[in-house]
């Protein structure tokens, strides 16, 4: 865009490349990578981010995960006392708050957590396109539902793996992006379904519901071998594809039906 207009007041880019596989040489590159951003970053600001800074931040940001741990302790309580939409609202908020205060209100949260009406509904676990709204969930759990965990970007897996403050701070953060919770584009793929089952298992759930928006392919990746690997382990599944990121009012009555007949369909199943 620059270049075909150079009249646009475009902020400097700056691309952080990361690989997705757990091999010992894309360490090294993904270290390289990190302290590349760091350097990038004291440029930009003018000021050095020091050891001791770094390690303050991955504290605070390790609590921040203990707490949102604790969080989806709620969840998967039988029965829940937390809806997949709070649980969402709550894991999004750490990402455009800073950290030490949202350490201070989930803490102030969790003390009262435990005075919280209780959830009904079938047990769902969602998995598949990174979801930053309510729509969906909010579809889902009027339908006699409660979301009780999910694999995506925005979920509960943004709680996994802390930082190993026992390592020089660069070093430490490109261990945690290398070795994290697997997600769809990362290799290899066993890793991944083991990780998705367990999660699934741990939540107690009823069924599972895979969401993919439309045009993102990574997510629909490895589709049918989760599907295979839940319906093996006795977690029916539901798949919605193809899907808009906002969604009209006839795509929320296809959905509704939908998720009401795979409802029906698990409670057939327990009698």
């Amino acid at each position: 865009m620059q270049r075909l207009d150079p009249d646009l007041n475009l902020p400097d880019l700056y691309l952080f490349d990361t690989l997705h596989t757990r091999f010992y040489l894309t360490g090294l590159y993904n270290l390289d990578r990190v302290r590349d951003l760091k350097h990038k970053l004291e440029y930009w600001s003018g000021k050095e981010v020091s050891n001791e800074s770094l390690l303050r931040a991955i504290t605070v940001g390790n609590e921040n995960k203990v707490l949102l741990k604790k969080v989806a302790e709620l969840r998967v309580a039988e029965p829940p006392l937390l809806s997949g939409a709070e649980a969402l609202q709550i894991i999004g908020s750490s990402m455009f708050m800073l950290k030490d205060e949202h350490n201070t209100l989930l803490a102030q949260f969790l003390k009262e957590a435990e005075k919280r009406p209780v959830k009904d509904g079938v047990r769902l676990f969602v998995i598949g396109s990174p979801l930053d709204n309510l729509q969906f969930y909010d579809l889902v759990e009027s339908c006699n539902a409660v979301i009780v965990g999910e694999d995506n970007c925005w979920g509960n897996r943004c709680a996994d793996n802390p930082v190993d403050t026992s390592l020089e701070p660069t070093e430490a953060i490109a261990e945690r992006y290398h070795l994290k919770s697997p997600c769809t584009w990362m290799y290899p793929m066993a890793l991944r379904l083991a990780y998705c089952l367990q999660k699934a298992l741990e939540a107690k759930a009823q069924g599972a519901v895979f969401f993919i928006d439309q045009w993102d392919y990574a997510q629909a990746w490895d589709y049918p071998e989760l599907k295979k690997t839940l319906e093996a382990n006795g977690i029916p599944t539901l798949c919605f594809k193809k899907q808009q990121y906002l969604l009209s009012d006839i795509e929320r009555e296809h959905l509704k039906i939908g998720v009401e007949d795979f409802i029906k369909g698990i409670g057939a199943g327990m009698k």
